[in-house]
């Protein structure tokens, strides 16, 4: 009769503590993973978002740059005199030459400035090298008439200013900083307001590796940068991989998301997904040219749901212990009231 009695109380006293232990359990576990999903969305689309207007401001201050080298009157000066055919329009290239040069220098951002004619032809190259500032020679000069860049810029109004992507996606051992990113190149004017040619000013990423891998405020870290295709310019969470044969590099989002997640990136509008089971996401688009929307990139941030792991284990582990003692506590108590009612019944007897 004991036994009948004991199993009956600890069935019911388990069935008592383990709902309410399992329910509030199961809630703790939703929503300490809601709250601390919500905190690190907010936390990514913050970093998205700031690191995205740095560079944007780098953007507008290229257009700032090359509309100050279009005013300068060395070149104004210079367009005028190549019309006459004098040989006095060598000595204005020569200082133009040199206006670049010192512009470059005090510029570390920029990596190249040029100025084509009407006829698309080189007239003055300067560029970086190696911490050295180069002008093009005379032999290496080209025609660049149907070079996009040259189309675009003449194509525009009459002060727009044309931004060409240089590269369509950059490998993780390369130096962004290095690289040639954008082309931003505008019309130039004679003195009678005609335009007489293109200026060209290289935009490298040095800047934009600053704004993406700078830490300014505890919560913030490195960022990706991808086009609109979706390719990486910049990928902080790039993990090299040894084997044999070695694995091909993924340069593209695609290749590591699903087709809805990269989507939903490359849509061209600022955002956050939660809904992907293996990471959160907070993107922020950018366009690197004013008043066209044609061409942008995305910085995007991404946290994985594994960090979660250690969070919820820990929540587990309490209701875990609860568990263990509410199954101790139904154990005895049920065989405490159980031995009192069986020694009452015989006493009866």
């Amino acid at each position: 009769m004991f036994n009948r009695i004991w199993k009956k109380f600890t069935v019911t006293l388990l069935i008592a503590a383990f709902i309410p232990i399992g329910y509030f359990g199961y809630r703790d576990m939703q929503d300490v993973k809601s709250a601390v999903s919500d905190r690190m969305l907010r936390d990514i689309f913050l970093n998205t978002v700031t690191k995205s207007k740095d560079i944007e401001r780098t953007f507008l201050n290229a257009h700032t740059d090359i509309n100050y080298l279009r005013s300068n009157l060395v070149i104004e000066l210079y367009l005028d005199l190549s019309r006459q055919r004098t040989g006095a329009s060598s000595y204005w290239k020569r200082l133009m030459e040199k206006e670049f040069g010192l512009f470059l220098s005090a510029k570390n951002g920029y990596s190249r400035i040029g100025l084509m004619d009407e006829y698309g032809d080189d007239v003055v190259v300067v560029f970086k090298n190696k911490g050295k500032i180069i002008a093009l020679k005379e032999s290496e000069k080209r025609n660049w008439l149907t070079s996009s860049y040259y189309v675009r810029a003449a194509t525009l109004d009459r002060y727009g200013v044309a931004a060409t992507p240089m590269r369509s996606s950059v490998e993780p051992d390369l130096d962004l900083g290095e690289i040639t990113l954008i082309r931003y190149a505008t019309k130039v004017f004679d003195s009678d307001g005609k335009a007489r040619g293109v200026i060209y000013l290289d935009l490298n990423g040095s800047e934009i590796l600053d704004a993406l891998s700078r830490t300014p405020y505890k919560k913030s870290h490195p960022a990706a940068l991808i086009t609109n295709k979706g390719n990486y310019i910049y990928d902080p969470f790039f993990i090299s991989q040894s084997g044999v044969p070695p694995k091909p590099l993924s340069l593209n989002i695609a290749n590591e998301f699903s087709d809805v997640v990269a989507a939903q990136i490359l849509a061209g509008k600022p955002g956050m997904i939660s809904d992907d089971p293996d990471n959160l996401f907070a993107f922020s688009p950018i366009y690197p040219q004013v008043g066209s929307r044609k061409f942008f990139f995305v910085v995007f941030d991404r946290y994985s749901t594994d960090h979660f792991v250690p969070i919820l284990n820990g929540i587990k582990k309490k209701y875990l212990m609860a568990g263990i003692i509410a199954l101790l506590f139904s154990v005895a108590a049920a065989a405490a009231v159980s031995h009192a009612l069986t020694r009452k019944l015989g006493q009866l007897r």
